[in-house]
This record gives C-alpha cells, sequence and structure tokens, in this order.
C-alpha cells in the first residue's frame, strides 16, 4: 500500500507531520482529518515513490527457463528454506545472492520484484511458463491457497526426481543404438569417399565389368567426392528431415499409432507414458486437486498423440460422472493390472494408496522392459551392420573374385 506524506497544524497550533498508509491520496487526507489537523498538507512519500519508481522500471524477463537439473536444484533449495520458516521474499533474495549460475539468480530476482509489487509466488511463477509447466504451476497455486506449499513443494521435488530418472532411461535406451548408427554411417562415408575411388585404378586395369554392387559404391564415392558441398547439404537435410518428422503434428500422429503395433517397442513407450501419468496424477492428487484436474494436468505429460486422445476422452467421461475405472477401460492404453488397481481403489476409497502402488508397478515393469529392449536391440543392430558390412566388402573385393575365377 502507497505512503503518504502529511503536514499540519495541530490543536496547539504546532506543526505536526507524518506519514501514512492509503490506497489514494483522498484516503491519506481523510485520514489525516481524523486527526484533528488543519492546513492540512498531503503529499506521496518520497521514499515509496522512489522505491515504486526503480519497481516498475525493472525489466521482468519471462522468458527464463532452466534445464531439468538447475530447476530441481531451485525448487530443492526454495523447498528446505520454506520449510525453515524462512519467508518467501527472503527466500528469493538468498537464492537471488548465493545461486550458482546465471539463470537462476536472473529468475529468484524477477520473482522476488513481482512478490514485492504485490503478486502471490502462485502469480509470480505463474509469468514463468517457459520455467515452470502447467504442473508445476498448478501445484504452486494449490500449495499456497491451502497454505501447505512446504508440503507442495515437497511432492514437485520428488516429482522432478522421478521425471530425471525417467529421462536418463531413456536416453540411457537410445544412446547406445545412436551411437553404433552414427559411427556406422561414418564408416560408410569413408569408404566410400576415401577406399573406393582409391580401388579405381586397379579395378581398370583388370579389364574386366564391374558387378552392380561396385559401380554403385564407386559412383556414390565420386559423386560425393566431387559433390562434397552438396553431399554436406544432402546430409544436413536429411537429418533435420528426419527430426522434423518426428515433431511435424501430421507425421507425429501417424507415427504415434504405428509405434504402439510395434511388439516390445509399444511397451516400451506405453509404460513410459504411462510413468509420468501415474507419478503426476498422484502428486496433485495429494496436493487435494479435483481428480477430473488431476486427470487433466497428467494427461499433459503424456506425448503420444494416440495415447493422449485417449485419455483425454477417459477425462471427459469422468467429468460428466463415469467411475474412474470405467472410463479408464474405454481408452484401452492402460493395462490390465492397472484398470483392475484404480477399481480396487475406487471400491475401496483408498485411491491416493492405489496410485502409489500403480506407480511402483509401472517402474517395476518399465525396467523389465528397458532389459528385454536392450538385449533385442544388441543382436538387431549387429544384423543390419553386418549386412552393410558384407555389402560393401562384396563391392570391394567382388571384381578381383571375378578376375581370378577366369585365370
Amino acid at each position: 500500500m502507497p505512503s503518504y506524506e502529511f503536514s499540519g497544524l495541530n490543536k496547539q497550533q504546532k506543526m505536526q507531520r507524518g506519514v501514512v498508509n492509503a490506497e489514494s491520496i483522498q484516503e491519506a487526507k481523510a485520514k489525516v482529518k481524523k486527526l484533528g489537523l488543519v492546513h492540512i498538507s498531503v503529499r506521496e512519500d518520497r521514499a515509496t515513490a522512489k522505491a515504486e519508481k526503480e519497481a516498475s522500471q525493472v525489466k521482468i524477463d519471462t522468458g527464463i527457463n532452466l534445464p531439468l537439473k538447475q530447476k530441481l536444484d531451485f525448487i530443492l533449495t526454495l523447498r528446505t528454506l520454506v520449510k525453515t520458516g524462512v519467508p518467501i521474499i527472503e527466500a528469493l533474495i538468498f537464492m537471488e545472492n548465493n545461486a550458482d549460475n546465471k539463470k537462476t539468480r536472473a529468475l529468484s530476482n524477477n520473482l522476488r520484484q513481482l512478490v514485492l509489487k504485490g503478486a502471490t509466488f502462485a502469480e509470480a511463477a505463474n509469468k514463468f511458463t517457459a520455467c515452470f509447466d502447467n504442473i508445476s504451476r498448478g501445484l504452486i497455486r494449490a500449495g499456497e491457497e491451502s497454505g501447505e506449499l512446504d508440503m507442495t513443494l515437497d511432492r514437485l521435488v520428488e516429482l522432478m526426481k522421478k521425471q530425471a530418472a525417467l529421462k536418463k532411461k531413456v536416453i540411457g535406451v537410445m544412446t547406445y543404438p545412436a551411437i553404433v548408427v552414427t559411427l556406422a554411417f561414418l564408416v560408410v562415408l569413408v569408404m566410400l569417399i576415401v577406399v573406393f575411388p582409391s580401388f579405381k585404378d586397379l579395378y581398370a586395369n583388370l579389364g574386366a565389368e564391374l558387378p552392380v554392387p561396385t559401380k554403385i559404391c564407386m559412383g556414390a564415392g565420386e559423386f560425393m567426392k566431387k559433390n562434397w558441398h552438396i553431399t554436406l547439404i544432402g546430409i544436413i537435410a536429411f537429418v533435420s528431415a528426419f527430426i522434423s518428422l518426428f515433431r511435424w503434428e501430421v507425421s507425429k500422429r501417424i507415427i504415434d499409432k504405428y509405434v504402439l503395433e510395434i511388439p516390445v517397442l509399444s511397451k516400451f513407450v506405453q509404460f513410459v507414458e504411462l510413468s509420468n501419468f501415474i507419478s503426476v496424477l498422484l502428486v496433485v492428487y495429494e496436493a487435494g486437486i479435483p481428480l477430473v484436474d488431476c486427470f487433466y494436468m497428467g494427461n499433459l505429460t503424456i506425448k503420444n498423440f494416440t495415447m493422449n486422445e485417449a485419455v483425454n476422452k477417459a477425462t471427459k467421461l469422468i467429468q460428466q460422472g463415469t467411475q474412474v475405472s470405467s472410463a479408464m477401460k474405454t481408452t484401452k492404453v492402460f493395462p490390465n493390472m492397472v484398470l483392475f488397481m484404480i477399481s480396487t481403489g475406487e471400491q475401496s476409497g483408498n485411491l491416493e494408496e492405489m496410485l502409489r502402488q500403480i506407480g511402483e508397478y509401472i517402474d517395476n515393469t518399465l525396467a523389465e522392459v528397458i532389459d528385454l529392449l536392450t538385449s533385442l536391440m544388441e543382436p538387431l543392430l549387429m544384423v543390419v551392420i553386418g549386412g552393410l558390412v558384407l555389402f560393401l566388402a562384396l563391392a570391394l573385393y567382388l571384381p578381383m573374385f571375378q578376375t581370378y575365377a577366369h585365370i
């Protein structure tokens, strides 16, 4: 609330000065008149005006974003300070002065400025959509409204830890094949650009017509060597197109639909999505958020279009009064065990505990699926790379074998 300086004469005809808090100068004058002063002069407090002017000049950068690890550190520190009774302003000042990285300090500074202007912490966090997703913002708002911000931050920390662990698992599964495929691609490039052209004179001296595999490799190698800039542009365009294929909504919808029909891989995708979904569902349900909103927030984590649309339909059925287990059954994306456990939790009135058990079941099953997928991926890659090596070897040495056969 703004402050106003006043001066006036009291009943003893002596000058009296002071400061009052009021929403407007009219309200300030009314308050001063109640003090029995005459010849009143009221103006805005200079110190307050200066502070407000400085605050208004501070530029708020709502586009700040933090990597998951830094975001987790930010929430962890904030949770620790809030749990020990430190006011939110002082907690933000501490992080602004002591955070290890520049972005965290900037985020703390911007949040502090908004709170000083009168916003709640939830309202301030709501402006940083790049840093705080819908789930985080919803949890912070629910925790602040219920007066249990420290407990809500505890839940948010656990959720972020689990998401970080899941992300690490997924990256671990994809790293090995990505490295193998990249190395194989580089080896093929070296073979085509360096090795095959060096055999050109030898093949010419043999005098025999080259086999089709050798012609293909020789032609490709000579083209890439002479037109290396076109080759480079082509490789970049191919990689960009491949990445865009998984980002463009039309193609992603098709991929998401058919990936759920591939054995083992479908189970991996399904349980990764469900792990995120159930984790969020449990955390927001514990925070006291209505069940329908819990489903909407949980569905924000599902990236597979087919599963997302199915869960969205189930959420609408729950909103219309359908039992949770019955609505989830219509999606055909939840395992029977999960449906049975949800139904049991509904009937016993202990849905929260059952969601926790479902989370453990999904995590254990996902670990088994990852082991199976990894064990199947290694021989599959060996077959593909072995076939590629065999093709290159035949293309390289087949002309010599044909020549020796005719001698």
